[in-house]
């Protein structure tokens, strides 16, 4: 499976962020063999370690469909020092970037959108009026404040109703945890799982 991806810093570690759907078959309760990041300047980066929320991992549900990705080794330099935000007001304007492909060459492509909360089906997700196309999940969902960029989300999914809405996960303080999980994994933890790909 390929999807977006982007590169998060928790304090001075990069991290890569994506759709937890994407790295974690909930269906047939599998994991992939190996997991390969590529980034825009075609580095490929290896991935160690995927951290996941236990409510995905056991239940499926959707509004803990993000995956944190520990690389074996980045170059930190190479990136924006993009942090993450939590509890965004879920009626802020955001930008979600994704990767598009192209007939000879992928391009990267941006929308600005108003987020509004999920009242249709009354999950804690948030979502913005854009018709969702097929490898969108992962990409990352942008909060900016102070003239600083925050990444506040990653793209989940769209409903087959409705195909011009797509959905994220709302990053609140139980996503927080998560991001504090990936420094020191515990293996019995009650909430979220590691799992070592090496």
């Amino acid at each position: 499976m390929t999807s977006n991806a982007s590169v998060v810093f928790w304090g001075e570690k990069p991290l890569i962020i994506t759709s937890a759907h994407s790295v974690y078959e909930w269906y047939s309760k599998s994991f992939p063999e190996r997991i390969y990041f590529f980034d825009n300047f075609g580095k490929k980066v290896k991935v160690n370690y995927i951290v996941l929320s236990r409510k995905w991992i056991d239940e499926g549900i959707l509004d803990f469909d993000t995956a944190i990705l520990v690389p074996e080794k980045i170059n930190r330099y190479r990136y924006d020092k993009i942090q993450p935000k939590f509890c965004v007001s879920k009626s802020e304007k955001i930008l979600v970037i994704s990767q598009k492909k192209g007939l000879f060459k992928n391009k990267i492509v941006s929308y600005r959108r108003n987020i509004f909360s999920d009242d249709i089906y009354g999950s804690s997700m948030i979502g913005i009026k854009l018709k969702s196309n097929a490898g969108l999940s992962g990409s990352p969902w942008y909060y900016e404040s102070n003239n600083k960029q925050y990444q506040m989300s990653n793209t989940s999914f769209s409903f087959k109703r409705n195909k011009k809405l797509t959905f994220a996960p709302y990053w609140d303080h139980y996503i927080e945890k998560m991001f504090e999980f990936s420094e020191n994994f515990v293996c019995n933890h009650d909430e979220f799982v590691y799992y070592s790909l090496n």
